[in-house]
Protein backbone atom coordinates (compact mmCIF):
# COMPACT_ATOMS: atom_id res chain seq x y z
CA UNK A 1 0.00 0.00 0.00
CA UNK A 2 3.11 2.32 0.41
CA UNK A 3 4.15 1.90 -2.89
CA UNK A 4 1.26 2.52 -4.01
CA UNK A 5 0.61 5.75 -2.39
CA UNK A 6 4.30 7.01 -3.36
CA UNK A 7 2.98 6.39 -6.81
CA UNK A 8 -0.26 7.86 -6.52
CA UNK A 9 1.81 11.23 -5.02
CA UNK A 10 4.09 11.53 -7.83
CA UNK A 11 1.37 11.38 -10.67
CA UNK A 12 -0.18 13.68 -8.57
CA UNK A 13 2.67 16.13 -8.57
CA UNK A 14 3.01 15.83 -12.00
CA UNK A 15 -0.11 15.83 -13.18
CA UNK A 16 -0.05 19.71 -10.90
CA UNK A 17 2.52 20.19 -13.02
CA UNK A 18 1.70 19.67 -16.41
CA UNK A 19 -1.67 21.35 -15.64
CA UNK A 20 0.01 24.25 -14.80
CA UNK A 21 1.63 23.99 -18.24
CA UNK A 22 -0.86 23.57 -20.38
CA UNK A 23 -3.16 26.90 -18.48
CA UNK A 24 -0.48 29.17 -18.66
CA UNK A 25 -0.82 31.54 -20.82
CA UNK A 26 3.16 32.47 -22.26
CA UNK A 27 3.76 35.59 -24.24
CA UNK A 28 7.20 35.99 -25.36
CA UNK A 29 9.32 38.01 -27.40
CA UNK A 30 12.76 38.15 -28.75
CA UNK A 31 12.76 41.32 -31.35
CA UNK A 32 13.72 39.12 -34.28
CA UNK A 33 10.97 40.44 -36.20
CA UNK A 34 12.57 43.57 -35.79
CA UNK A 35 9.10 44.92 -34.49
CA UNK A 36 6.73 45.65 -31.20
CA UNK A 37 4.13 46.05 -33.49
CA UNK A 38 3.14 42.31 -33.92
CA UNK A 39 4.01 38.99 -32.00
CA UNK A 40 3.24 40.51 -29.97
CA UNK A 41 1.85 43.94 -29.99
CA UNK A 42 3.48 46.47 -27.44
CA UNK A 43 1.66 49.10 -26.19
CA UNK A 44 3.83 52.81 -26.14
CA UNK A 45 3.26 54.61 -22.79
CA UNK A 46 5.08 58.15 -22.65
CA UNK A 47 2.22 60.47 -20.55
CA UNK A 48 3.21 61.79 -17.54
CA UNK A 49 0.96 64.51 -16.78
CA UNK A 50 -2.43 65.74 -17.77
CA UNK A 51 -2.08 69.36 -15.81
CA UNK A 52 -2.07 71.95 -18.89
CA UNK A 53 0.70 73.78 -17.06
CA UNK A 54 2.76 71.26 -17.76
CA UNK A 55 4.55 70.28 -20.71
CA UNK A 56 4.35 66.80 -21.84
CA UNK A 57 7.61 64.67 -21.80
CA UNK A 58 9.24 64.31 -25.39
CA UNK A 59 11.56 63.02 -27.26
CA UNK A 60 10.74 58.98 -26.45
CA UNK A 61 12.01 55.98 -28.54
CA UNK A 62 10.51 52.33 -28.90
CA UNK A 63 13.34 50.58 -31.76
CA UNK A 64 13.50 47.11 -32.21
CA UNK A 65 15.23 47.17 -35.62
CA UNK A 66 18.17 45.94 -34.36
CA UNK A 67 16.64 42.78 -32.89
CA UNK A 68 16.45 43.94 -29.47
CA UNK A 69 14.00 46.44 -27.85
CA UNK A 70 15.75 49.96 -27.37
CA UNK A 71 13.58 52.40 -25.36
CA UNK A 72 14.92 56.01 -24.47
CA UNK A 73 13.73 59.37 -22.82
CA UNK A 74 15.39 62.66 -22.07
CA UNK A 75 14.32 65.08 -18.68
CA UNK A 76 11.95 67.30 -19.91
CA UNK A 77 8.42 66.65 -18.55
CA UNK A 78 7.10 67.29 -15.24
CA UNK A 79 8.83 70.37 -13.30
CA UNK A 80 11.24 70.44 -16.69
CA UNK A 81 13.34 67.54 -15.42
CA UNK A 82 11.50 64.67 -15.17
CA UNK A 83 11.14 61.89 -18.32
CA UNK A 84 8.57 58.76 -18.36
CA UNK A 85 8.96 55.82 -21.21
CA UNK A 86 7.02 52.01 -20.50
CA UNK A 87 5.95 49.70 -23.02
CA UNK A 88 3.25 46.71 -22.18
CA UNK A 89 1.98 43.44 -23.89
CA UNK A 90 0.44 40.43 -23.40
CA UNK A 91 -3.05 39.85 -22.08
CA UNK A 92 -4.37 41.64 -18.49
CA UNK A 93 -3.15 38.65 -15.85
CA UNK A 94 -3.78 38.56 -12.34
CA UNK A 95 -1.18 36.45 -10.62
CA UNK A 96 1.86 36.32 -13.31
CA UNK A 97 5.73 36.27 -13.93
CA UNK A 98 6.67 38.62 -16.40
CA UNK A 99 10.97 39.02 -16.87
CA UNK A 100 13.51 40.44 -19.44
CA UNK A 101 17.48 40.35 -20.48
CA UNK A 102 18.81 43.68 -19.84
CA UNK A 103 21.49 44.11 -22.47
CA UNK A 104 22.68 47.45 -23.00
CA UNK A 105 24.75 49.81 -20.93
CA UNK A 106 22.38 51.79 -19.35
CA UNK A 107 21.64 55.40 -18.04
CA UNK A 108 19.40 56.98 -16.49
CA UNK A 109 17.91 56.69 -12.60
CA UNK A 110 14.93 54.15 -13.03
CA UNK A 111 14.45 50.90 -15.11
CA UNK A 112 13.28 47.56 -14.35
CA UNK A 113 10.62 45.35 -15.03
CA UNK A 114 6.76 45.29 -14.63
CA UNK A 115 3.44 43.58 -13.79
CA UNK A 116 -0.05 44.05 -13.34
CA UNK A 117 0.12 47.57 -15.34
CA UNK A 118 -3.11 49.44 -15.92
CA UNK A 119 -4.59 52.32 -15.80
CA UNK A 120 -4.32 55.72 -18.13
CA UNK A 121 -1.20 56.48 -19.79
CA UNK A 122 0.36 58.48 -17.23
CA UNK A 123 2.67 59.65 -14.13
CA UNK A 124 1.60 62.19 -11.70
CA UNK A 125 -1.51 62.00 -12.67
CA UNK A 126 -4.40 61.78 -10.00
CA UNK A 127 -7.22 60.60 -12.60
CA UNK A 128 -6.31 57.10 -13.73
CA UNK A 129 -2.91 57.14 -13.96
CA UNK A 130 -0.49 54.11 -14.85
CA UNK A 131 -0.20 52.03 -11.87
CA UNK A 132 1.85 48.78 -10.99
CA UNK A 133 4.91 46.58 -9.56
CA UNK A 134 7.99 47.35 -10.77
CA UNK A 135 11.41 45.76 -10.03
CA UNK A 136 13.70 48.17 -11.12
CA UNK A 137 17.90 49.40 -10.92
CA UNK A 138 18.31 53.11 -9.53
CA UNK A 139 22.58 53.41 -11.08
CA UNK A 140 22.37 56.48 -9.08
CA UNK A 141 21.43 55.46 -5.44
CA UNK A 142 23.48 55.26 -2.68
CA UNK A 143 26.13 57.58 -4.34
CA UNK A 144 26.77 56.09 -7.53
CA UNK A 145 27.02 52.74 -6.45
CA UNK A 146 23.35 51.48 -7.31
CA UNK A 147 20.55 49.55 -5.69
CA UNK A 148 17.42 47.54 -6.34
CA UNK A 149 14.41 48.59 -5.47
CA UNK A 150 10.91 47.19 -5.32
CA UNK A 151 8.90 50.26 -6.40
CA UNK A 152 4.86 50.19 -5.83
CA UNK A 153 3.91 52.58 -9.24
CA UNK A 154 1.96 55.24 -9.56
CA UNK A 155 -0.27 53.90 -5.92
CA UNK A 156 0.12 57.84 -5.59
CA UNK A 157 -0.14 60.39 -7.85
CA UNK A 158 2.71 62.55 -6.02
CA UNK A 159 4.45 59.98 -5.16
CA UNK A 160 4.66 57.51 -8.21
CA UNK A 161 7.94 55.73 -7.64
CA UNK A 162 7.46 54.67 -4.34
CA UNK A 163 9.92 52.23 -2.65
CA UNK A 164 7.90 49.38 -0.78
CA UNK A 165 10.95 49.19 1.66
CA UNK A 166 13.09 46.43 3.11
CA UNK A 167 11.68 42.99 3.16
CA UNK A 168 11.41 41.20 6.60
CA UNK A 169 14.34 39.22 7.41
CA UNK A 170 18.18 39.91 7.39
CA UNK A 171 19.91 42.30 4.67
CA UNK A 172 22.00 39.88 2.24
CA UNK A 173 19.86 36.56 3.95
CA UNK A 174 16.39 36.94 3.39
CA UNK A 175 17.13 39.27 0.98
CA UNK A 176 19.43 41.61 -1.34
CA UNK A 177 19.42 45.07 -2.96
CA UNK A 178 22.37 47.21 -2.06
CA UNK A 179 23.66 45.83 -5.30
CA UNK A 180 26.09 47.67 -8.24
CA UNK A 181 25.21 46.03 -11.90
CA UNK A 182 28.04 46.32 -14.17
CA UNK A 183 26.26 46.42 -17.30
CA UNK A 184 29.46 47.27 -18.87
CA UNK A 185 30.72 43.68 -19.01
CA UNK A 186 27.60 41.89 -18.19
CA UNK A 187 23.64 41.26 -19.15
CA UNK A 188 21.41 40.51 -16.22
CA UNK A 189 17.65 38.95 -16.09
CA UNK A 190 15.58 41.03 -14.41
CA UNK A 191 11.93 39.00 -13.20
CA UNK A 192 8.87 39.78 -11.38
CA UNK A 193 6.35 37.63 -10.00
CA UNK A 194 3.05 38.52 -8.67
CA UNK A 195 0.52 36.02 -6.85
CA UNK A 196 -1.79 37.58 -4.50
CA UNK A 197 -0.57 39.59 -2.46
CA UNK A 198 2.78 38.21 -2.28
CA UNK A 199 5.49 40.67 -5.14
CA UNK A 200 8.65 38.85 -5.77
CA UNK A 201 11.92 40.29 -7.74
CA UNK A 202 14.95 38.68 -8.95
CA UNK A 203 18.11 39.83 -10.69
CA UNK A 204 20.37 37.14 -12.42
CA UNK A 205 23.70 37.55 -14.26
CA UNK A 206 24.03 36.58 -17.16
CA UNK A 207 25.80 33.23 -17.21
CA UNK A 208 26.49 33.41 -13.19
CA UNK A 209 23.76 33.21 -10.29
CA UNK A 210 21.04 35.40 -8.28
CA UNK A 211 22.67 39.18 -7.75
CA UNK A 212 19.66 40.53 -5.83
CA UNK A 213 15.99 39.95 -4.70
CA UNK A 214 13.35 40.45 -2.59
CA UNK A 215 9.65 39.84 -1.36
CA UNK A 216 7.15 42.48 -0.50
CA UNK A 217 3.57 42.20 0.59
CA UNK A 218 1.16 45.03 -1.29
CA UNK A 219 -2.28 44.69 -2.32
CA UNK A 220 -2.20 48.00 -4.17
CA UNK A 221 -2.36 46.23 -7.90
CA UNK A 222 -4.73 43.13 -8.49
CA UNK A 223 -4.35 42.40 -12.34
CA UNK A 224 -3.24 44.43 -15.85
CA UNK A 225 -0.59 44.01 -18.36
CA UNK A 226 3.52 42.78 -17.99
CA UNK A 227 6.02 45.48 -19.75
CA UNK A 228 8.72 47.72 -18.81
CA UNK A 229 8.62 51.16 -17.48
CA UNK A 230 11.42 53.42 -16.83
CA UNK A 231 11.87 57.51 -15.60
CA UNK A 232 14.84 60.36 -15.27
CA UNK A 233 14.60 62.15 -12.50
CA UNK A 234 17.74 64.89 -12.64
CA UNK A 235 17.71 67.57 -15.50
CA UNK A 236 20.50 66.36 -17.55
CA UNK A 237 19.40 62.57 -17.19
CA UNK A 238 18.67 60.00 -20.40
CA UNK A 239 17.10 57.26 -19.69
CA UNK A 240 18.56 54.73 -22.01
CA UNK A 241 18.05 50.81 -21.65
CA UNK A 242 17.79 48.05 -24.12
CA UNK A 243 16.18 44.83 -23.64
CA UNK A 244 15.85 41.23 -24.98
CA UNK A 245 14.24 37.81 -25.27
CA UNK A 246 11.18 39.36 -22.67
CA UNK A 247 8.76 36.29 -21.85
CA UNK A 248 5.51 37.17 -19.44
CA UNK A 249 3.63 33.85 -17.74
CA UNK A 250 0.54 33.51 -16.31
CA UNK A 251 0.48 31.17 -13.16
CA UNK A 252 -2.99 28.94 -12.95
CA UNK A 253 -4.74 29.23 -9.97
CA UNK A 254 -3.38 26.76 -7.93
CA UNK A 255 -6.80 25.54 -5.90
CA UNK A 256 -7.88 24.39 -9.34
CA UNK A 257 -4.87 22.94 -10.35
CA UNK A 258 -4.84 20.67 -6.88
CA UNK A 259 -8.99 19.72 -7.32
CA UNK A 260 -8.22 18.09 -10.59
CA UNK A 261 -4.97 16.42 -9.64
CA UNK A 262 -6.28 14.68 -6.78
CA UNK A 263 -9.33 13.99 -8.49
CA UNK A 264 -7.45 12.23 -11.22
CA UNK A 265 -5.22 10.41 -8.25
CA UNK A 266 -8.78 9.55 -6.56
CA UNK A 267 -9.80 7.91 -9.92
CA UNK A 268 -6.64 5.99 -10.17
CA UNK A 269 -7.12 4.50 -6.59
CA UNK A 270 -10.91 3.58 -7.15
CA UNK A 271 -9.50 1.43 -10.19
CA UNK A 272 -6.93 -0.12 -8.67
CA UNK A 273 -9.43 -1.26 -5.92
CA UNK A 274 -11.74 -2.27 -8.54
CA UNK A 275 -9.23 -4.80 -10.52
CA UNK A 276 -8.24 -5.98 -6.95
Amino acid sequence: MKTFFTITFSITAALIMALANAQAAVITDDFSDLNDTANPTWTHLSGFVTVPSNPPNTGHVWDASTGQYHLSVPSNGYQSKYGFIGSQTGPVSTDVTASADFVQTETGNIFGVAARIHGTDGAFNSAGRTQAYLYAYEPLARSGLGEVTMFNFGGNPFDPFHDMGDPAGVEGVDWIRKVTLDFVNHDYNFSITAVGSTITGVITEDGGGVVAYQTNIDTSHTSGFSGVLSASVLPTAVTDFTIDNFRTVDIPEPATALLAAFGAAAMLLGRRRNVQ
